[in-house]
């Protein structure tokens, strides 16, 4: 189940991506949420790779909430952008802070629910 729930995660991810790209970026928001779940159920082994590619999605999505985008050249330069900081952060942050640290928003909600 928890392989389903991961690979799930990762699907509809690439899907709300494309659809983020195409259509309309706020679907670039559940992306995050999917990327950040699929890091989750990962763990150790790519979790931290993902992780960044999370919070390159978030960096993404808050930069079509900001400016409106309305060429593709923007789109563009904004999905390098991202990817940038993703990347930058991966090498210069996540090294140094422990894992579990990224993973407080999905430890409330366990304890919310009593699991």
């Amino acid at each position: 189940m928890p392989t389903f729930i991961a690979f799930g995660s990762l699907g509809v991810a690439l899907l709300t991506f494309l659809l983020g790209i195409l259509h309309n970026p706020k679907w670039y928001y559940i992306s995050a949420l999917m990327m950040y779940i699929f890091s989750f159920m990962t763990g150790f082994s790519i979790g931290y790779y993902v992780l960044s590619v999370t919070f390159a999605l978030l960096a993404l999505a808050l930069a079509h909430s900001i400016v409106k985008v309305n060429r593709n050249l923007w789109n563009v330069l904004l999905s390098v952008v991202a990817l940038i900081v993703g990347y930058v952060f991966w090498l210069m942050i996540i090294p140094y802070v422990p894992y579990s640290q990224f993973y407080w928003p999905i430890a409330i909600i366990l304890r919310l629910f009593g699991l």
